[in-house]
């Protein structure tokens, strides 16, 4: 295995970031409301998330968590 011995970037300015992927994730049903989404993942309410869908045409949306609940 070969490594680089060079960065591929540097940051300059650092921030506190959090980075999340998800992979169970359902769509249930989508209304005038929103999007239903099923998670393994908890989310937080007000989260904001990204969610792409693998398809042809390759479309993401961007979205705000509007409620969330646990599943039994």
């Amino acid at each position: 295995m070969r490594r680089r011995r060079y960065s591929r970037f540097h940051l300059t300015d650092r921030w506190n970031a959090e980075f999340r992927t998800f992979y169970d994730v359902t769509f249930d049903r989508c209304d005038g409301s929103g999007i239903w989404i099923t998670s393994t993942e908890p989310l937080r309410r007000s989260e904001r998330v990204t969610i792409a869908i693998e398809s042809d045409g390759g479309q993401t949306l961007e979205a705000d968590v509007a409620e969330t609940m646990p599943l039994v």
